[in-house]
């Protein structure tokens, strides 16, 4: 959803770019390609603390199962 600026302009949620328009600024979202995937807080944690210290068998299964499920479908889709 585009962010309503206060001078009458739209705002991409994802880069900030400026736009007359919600439909202008909506399409610019939608070109950056962004990828969601839901993962609990201890999930983030664990995953930001793996890259952190180089040792990725702290991140929880269910999180790299998370991350599977995702990477198959993209390849997919």
């Amino acid at each position: 959803m585009a962010i309503n600026l206060r001078n009458g302009q739209y705002a991409c949620s994802i880069c900030g770019e400026k736009y007359s328009s919600t439909v202008s600024a909506d399409s610019c979202r939608d070109s950056h390609d962004i990828v969601y995937i839901p993962m609990t807080r201890t999930e983030f944690n664990r995953l930001i603390n793996a890259l952190a210290l180089s040792d990725l068998s702290i991140i929880p299964d269910s999180l790299m199962e998370t991350f599977r499920k995702y990477q198959k479908s993209m390849v997919g889709g």
